[in-house]
């Protein structure tokens, strides 16, 4: 439309339908919010406990109970919209028959550290497992992990030095594994004669009694015992972690020098950010990517998936990372990834606690009397009169009893209060008519 053909009746018929979309999106607002699809007030319709919580992605009653699992477990669980790829490849599930929960674990390995600093990094290798209780250990879900790569890598050529940095990670996953348990003999077995002794009254006596015997038992011990310390030692030196405080007391404790790093990553909710743009306001744009938040693990045979998932808040699935430490070192240094500590079981309960009542208390508050709530009373037209009943005061609306409300004109300006039976059809529709039948004007001479 032209400049020169705009009109007062153009105007008014163009706010006339703006006024009427936004009259039917707050109908169906206010069905959805009384067909309970939606929650009442501004909030995000996840109550604290997440047990009346309500989606617009129609998500199921399994979904929801996974959410709630996760959450005892310590794991703030975000669910993408239905559709996305993330959400199709998800297994994570509620185990009904076995009272468990099972999450779909995706692990990628990183490449060895290339020889220039200033090449990129190769990306990794992503691996999704198959559903594991959250009862397993790490080192099962790194195992499972690594099977699944061989099976999809098998047949490729590798190159040599590839080839042993796989070896090494094999070998660091099999550290993990923890000890079998040692059968302890049955108590059906024969008791040794010398070890019947029971009494105080009859251990002297077998003493005496093996006197003659003496300098044998005693070379016969001095043997075991030389013998038992060498294995002893022998199994410290193969099994015990290299620690600073074996050799030196003055350094630290425990310093893991091993060459990978094991890393959660952990996902991040957006924080709302007002709207500020105006038009004094500099346009500055950051092409650099914000750090992404990890946690390092510290594996051990005892770590299960639940106490290295516990405090953690994830998007669809748990994310681990095996990094080699001279990479994880400089992607650090570089700003790239950010280390974090995760809170307490009782620090992370009452954080979502107060994250929850925060929100939806917000929402709550600012529901009540900003709908625009349609007049029910005496008056006709859209506003109802001053003793319309509208939706109330539960619902965030005008128009509760006592309250009074102009008459809405339909042409985005308020009218006079409501007359007792209104105007008539007749003279409303000539009122609203009046532009139309009176033509546009005819387009000026240039």
């Amino acid at each position: 439309m032209q400049a020169n053909e705009m009109t007062w009746g153009s105007l008014m018929r163009d706010q006339s339908y703006i006024a009427g979309v936004s009259r039917a999106i707050e109908d169906v607002g206010r069905q959805l919010v009384s067909d309970k699809v939606i929650p009442q007030g501004r909030g995000t319709g996840r109550s604290i406990d997440d047990h009346e919580a309500v989606r617009l992605d129609e998500r199921t009653d399994k979904e929801d109970r996974l959410v709630r699992e996760a959450a005892k477990d310590g794991v703030d669980l975000v669910l993408l919209p239905k559709g996305m790829s993330k959400r199709i490849k998800n297994g994570t599930r509620w185990d009904q028959k076995n009272n468990r929960l099972d999450w779909t674990v995706e692990v990628a390995f990183h490449p060895r550290p290339s020889t220039d600093p200033s090449a990129a990094p190769a990306p990794p290798s992503l691996i999704m497992t198959v559903p594991q209780p959250s009862s397993s250990s790490i080192h099962a879900v790194l195992a499972s992990a690594l099977a699944s790569r061989d099976k999809k890598g098998k047949g490729k050529a590798l190159d040599p030095e590839d080839e042993r940095w796989i070896q090494a990670e094999k070998a660091w996953v099999a550290s993990l594994e923890p000890a079998k348990a040692i059968v302890p003999p049955s108590a059906t077995a024969e008791v040794p004669a010398s070890a019947e002794a029971t009494s105080p009254e009859q251990a002297p006596q077998q003493a005496v009694e093996g006197e003659p015997d003496a300098a044998s038992g005693a070379a016969d011990d001095a043997a075991g015992d030389s013998a038992v310390a060498q294995v002893g030692v022998s199994a410290t030196a193969v099994t015990a972690p290299a620690t600073f405080s074996s050799v030196d007391p003055t350094r630290p404790a425990q310093v893991d020098e091993s060459p990978f790093v094991l890393l959660l990553s952990l996902y991040v909710r957006p924080s709302s950010i007002p709207d500020i743009d105006t038009a004094d306001s500099p346009a500055t744009t950051s092409s650099r990517l914000p750090a992404r938040q990890v946690h390092v693990l510290s594996p051990s045979p005892t770590l299960t998936l639940r106490a290295a998932l516990s405090g953690s808040t994830l998007l669809e699935h748990p994310t681990l990372e095996l990094w080699p430490r001279e990479s994880f070192l400089r992607q650090q240094l570089l700003g790239r990834l950010k280390v974090v500590d995760k809170p307490e079981r009782d620090e992370w309960d009452a954080a979502r606690r107060a994250a929850l009542e925060g929100y939806g208390g917000h929402g709550a508050e600012r529901g009540r009397g900003r709908g625009r709530g349609r007049g029910r009373g005496d008056g006709r037209g859209r506003g109802g009169g001053g003793r319309g009943g509208g939706r109330g005061e539960a619902s965030g609306g005008f128009g509760g009893a006592g309250e009074e409300r102009t008459q809405d004109s339909g042409w985005g300006k308020r009218g006079g209060e409501a007359r007792d039976g209104g105007e008539s059809g007749e003279v409303k529709r000539a009122r609203l008519d009046a532009p139309s039948s009176a033509g546009l004007p005819s387009r000026p001479d240039a």
